[in-house]
C-alpha cells in the first residue's frame, strides 16, 4: 500500500525546512472559532497577513536609529490593505516596496 502524504504533512515538513534551515520563527494561530482572535498572532482581524510586532522588529534591528515616524509610516505603507487593487499589481506594488524600500519623511 503506497504511503498517502497529506496537505497537511507537507506544510509541516517545509515550515520544519525554514525554521532548521533559514531561523524562521513558525506561529500555529489555529483555533476551533474562526472569529476568535486570540490566537497569538497580534492580528486586528484575521484577514491581515502581515503581523505589526514582527515587521517592526526588522527595520529596529537593521537600523537601530530610525525615527519612531519613519517606522510607523513604512510598516502603515507595507500592511496598507490592497483588496480594490487587481491581485497582480497589488503583488507588484508590495513587491517593489520590499525590494526597493519604502519611502519615508
Amino acid at each position: 500500500m503506497p504511503n498517502f502524504l497529506s496537505e497537511d504533512d507537507i506544510e509541516h515538513a517545509l515550515l520544519q525546512r525554514f525554521q532548521h534551515l533559514h531561523g524562521y520563527d513558525v506561529h500555529n494561530a489555529f483555533n476551533s472559532d474562526p472569529a476568535d482572535l486570540n490566537d497569538g498572532s497580534g492580528r486586528a482581524d484575521k484577514g491581515a497577513v502581515i503581523l505589526p510586532q514582527h515587521l517592526k522588529e526588522a527595520p529596529v534591528a537593521l537600523n537601530p536609529k530610525i525615527p519612531e515616524a519613519s517606522l510607523i509610516d513604512a510598516i502603515k505603507q507595507l500592511g496598507d490593505h490592497r483588496q480594490a487593487m487587481p491581485p497582480v499589481a497589488a503583488n507588484r506594488e508590495l513587491d517593489g516596496l520590499i525590494r526597493d524600500g519604502v519611502p519615508v519623511a
